[in-house]
């Protein structure tokens, strides 16, 4: 019995239905692509609006925008304000105006002749030479503000001893007794490292007990003797060696019992 007659008879017959067509939404092309894309190519234009290559395609072909082709070698090429943006400005900082790596930029800057500037080293100060005597490479780093680095150049160049470490000469750089540099003498008084372990006893009553070395050069500029064998009591201020020792030994402190240990 084909269908006909079925359908004659009176007979349902199940047609089957349509597959219904997905909804696709489509993400809107931006309105400045057409200017965006000059300086981009495909790639780093997909990278720029977060799209895949689909999604991009139907954006150029729908706005008619054109990217930037590549060079011939493959190579971006310089852009044209390059030459006159560079000067005086780092990698990172070109690196987010024209969007690409940093080799990229080096590329750049050796074919347009732009010559980098070399870092400026900080000269050695005037009051380097006593300091060096009373403190150790991190504080003298601390006290000037710079790196580790620094200081040892500075006490390699001027042929002075760090506290702890061996003398450091140079071929150019006389030692201070050949230079006629007086020496600075040592301050007498206390036992070494008397005000260190006062220092420690106190902090079992104050939260912090620290030397004045490490503090701001503004703020050393204000203590007597730029702040030399001096320290910090959390809630006493700034005393000298002599004076924290004394607070200590009302708290409790014996030297001698620190000295057995």
């Amino acid at each position: 019995m084909d269908m006909r007659n079925s359908a004659e008879a009176g007979e349902t017959v199940s047609a089957s239905p349509k597959p219904r067509p997905l909804r696709v939404h489509a993400k809107p092309c931006p309105p400045d692509i057409v200017s965006v894309a000059l300086s981009h190519t495909t790639l780093t234009l997909q990278r720029h609006y977060g799209v895949g290559s689909s999604t991009m395609r139907r954006w150029l072909k729908v706005s008619g925008a054109k990217t930037r082709p590549r060079g011939g070698n493959g190579r971006r090429d310089a852009p044209k304000d390059f030459e006159v943006v560079a000067p005086g400005k780092t990698i990172a900082q070109l690196q987010i105006i024209y969007r690409c790596s940093d080799s990229m930029i080096s590329r750049w800057r050796k074919a347009c002749g732009i010559v980098t500037i070399s870092s400026v080293r900080r000269p050695m100060p005037d009051q380097f030479r006593e300091d060096a005597a009373y403190y150790s490479l991190r504080e003298l780093a601390a006290r000037y503000g710079v790196a580790r680095d620094t200081i040892t150049r500075w006490a390699v160049n001027a042929g002075i001893r760090l506290k702890g470490r061996p003398v450091a000469k140079t071929k150019d750089a006389p030692s201070i007794a050949k230079a006629g540099v007086p020496r600075t003498p040592p301050i007498p008084a206390l036992p070494a490292g008397a005000a260190a372990q006062a220092a420690q006893h106190l902090r079992r009553f104050f939260p912090n007990v620290y030397p004045a070395a490490i503090l701001d050069l503004k703020e050393r500029k204000r203590l007597p003797g730029f702040g030399r064998d001096m320290w910090v009591v959390a809630g006493r201020g700034t005393l000298p060696a002599n004076d924290l020792i004394a607070l200590a030994e009302s708290k409790g402190f014996d030297q001698r019992a620190w000295a057995a240990i």
